[in-house]
Order: structure tokens, then C-alpha cells, then sequence
């Protein structure tokens, strides 16, 4: 990280990866999975983290959402399926 340059975010779906986040103090790009109970208990955890290692909880909580837009909503799960399901088989 220096001065200037582009901000550095760490993207994680397991705990290992989120507390790797908090530990170096970079925001946490919190994966598209997971139901509003679901982000407001990993949001939780990663504050926590990040306060039991001195640092600021005041920052940027970058989200990745993965959308399909159509006519109906059908037709837009038929898209959002064709391109997502290869990609998240992987992992």
C-alpha cells in the first residue's frame, strides 16, 4: 500500500479471509451470497475484528451484488443462470 495509490480490498467468503481483512486493516469485499440477517452477522464480525486489532471501524463496506435485468423476472433468472451458474461451479 502506498500513498496514492488504488485502494486495496480483500475479498473473502470464510472466516480465514475476513479476519485476514481486518488484521491488515483493508476493507473486506463481502462475497454475493447471504440474506440480510446473513450480512448484518458478518458485518458484526468483521467490526469486531477489526476493533480487537486498534483499528477504525469508519470506512468504506464495499459489496458485491451480482444482477440480471429483463423483461420479467423469469426471463432475468434464465440470464443471471446462464452466465453465474459456470462461475460460481468453480468454486
Amino acid at each position: 500500500v502506498q500513498a496514492g495509490g488504488p485502494p486495496i480490498w480483500l475479498g473473502a467468503f470464510g472466516p480465514q479471509g475476513v479476519a485476514r481483512a481486518a488484521r491488515l486493516d483493508t476493507p473486506w469485499l463481502i462475497p454475493p451470497d447471504g440474506d440480510r440477517g446473513t450480512l448484518q452477522a458478518r458485518f458484526a464480525e468483521y467490526r469486531q475484528l477489526l476493533a480487537s486489532h486498534g483499528h477504525s471501524t469508519t470506512r468504506e463496506y464495499p459489496l458485491l451484488r451480482e444482477v440480471a435485468i429483463a423483461e420479467t423476472r423469469e426471463r432475468a433468472e434464465r440470464i443471471a443462470i446462464e452466465y453465474l451458474a459456470p462461475l460460481y461451479r468453480q468454486y
